[in-house]
């Protein structure tokens, strides 16, 4: 697909409803996974991007309602508290309690452990992040450094991800009202935004041993560095501008 191409699918989109082909149970990536397959994505994972165009360029593909905290990449921490005996996520979300808003007496095994955690400040969970020249780190109020991450590898993942990024506004309903284009990704200002608060990272796992799908029992949504849509621009300029 060439870049002009891409411009006219786009194009072409607004005004349309995003729904994907198969429905899923507690789907709120449905309208990314409408979205790819109109682009004629595959659904992935990856760490990369997930469009490549003709003259090899690579974007990132993102629905948004312009207002709830977006979702800019995943990246696992590079070193876990091993002193605290974490030494993987099931392990931090053993060692943490529950943090449903409102647990349900009927399913008393079920536990969450969803936080967002910011620099600017201990969140109710007792989390915040620190960043210093090299790392950042997610701290605990009574267990102190529990999670590090190298600011380099993380502005590495971020450049093979976010590089060129195509954001596709739908209304509540999913339909297409436009889509902004963002070229131009600096890293240093991915993490001047960490540093500042206007990124956070949000964890999210979950334990329910009844939930209908196997699959479904143990959820880890993984370790999400997350973006409001407005402030999206800033990462596509240069540190000072």
């Amino acid at each position: 697909m060439t870049r002009d191409e891409l411009t006219q699918k786009l194009d072409g989109l607004i005004g349309t409803k995003l729904e994907p082909k198969k429905e899923r149970s507690k789907d709120d990536g449905k309208h990314g996974r409408a979205l790819e397959e109109a682009l004629g994505v595959e659904e992935n994972n990856s760490k990369k991007a997930d469009l490549v165009l003709d003259d090899g360029s690579s974007w990132e593909l993102k629905t948004t309602n312009g207002k709830s905290n977006q979702t800019l990449l995943n990246r696992k921490a590079d070193l876990l508290s091993s002193a605290l005996g974490i030494k993987s996520h099931r392990d931090l979300f053993d060692r943490y309690p529950d943090t449903q808003k409102s647990p349900k007496p009927d399913n008393p095994q079920r536990k969450c452990f969803n936080v967002d955690l910011k620099t600017t400040g201990f969140n109710q969970h007792g989390w915040k992040l620190v960043v210093n020249s090299t790392k950042i780190i997610a701290e605990h109020r009574s267990d102190g450094d529990v999670l590090e991450w190298d600011i380099e590898k993380l502005k590495e993942t971020a450049v093979g991800k976010l590089e060129k990024k195509i954001d596709v506004i739908v209304d509540k309903q999913g339909v297409v009202e436009g889509y902004k284009i963002y070229e131009g990704f600096c890293a240093d200002q991915l993490v001047a935004m960490i540093k500042n608060g206007e990124i956070n990272l949000s964890i999210k796992m979950r334990f329910d041993p009844q939930a209908k799908k196997k699959t479904d029992i143990w959820k880890d949504r993984g370790m999400g560095w997350r973006c409001p849509p407005k402030k999206t621009y800033k990462l596509y300029l240069k540190e000072g501008e």
